[in-house]
């Protein structure tokens, strides 16, 4: 399954919605840093379907950005925090405590 994460100075980025960068991952194989091509919510949420991303692990995010992203069969976990590596061997060992 390919997820992303909102990222930030190797973190999980604070907020979404002003968030540059992100990072693929997909079981298997090394992360994928991205950027974004623009900081609308339809810019990110076309970007991130057309990666085939499924879900996104991401800070703060507000209903505008979720929604588009929910319009694209994306879900999303938001209020994550932490350093990128610590993020994302929590979410492929079963989840976020």
């Amino acid at each position: 399954m390919k997820f992303a994460v909102s990222a930030w100075n190797g973190r999980v980025a604070p907020l979404f919605d002003s968030s540059e960068r992100f990072v693929l991952v997909e079981s298997g194989k090394a992360w994928e840093p991205a950027s974004f091509p623009g900081p609308s919510a339809e810019a990110k949420a076309d970007c991130l379907e057309n990666s085939g991303v499924r879900t996104l692990l991401c800070g703060a995010i507000s209903s505008e950005y979720q929604n588009a992203l929910l319009d694209r069969g994306i879900d999303t976990v938001p209020f994550v925090a932490g350093p990128l590596a610590e993020v994302i061997a929590a979410w492929q060992a079963g989840g976020l405590e």
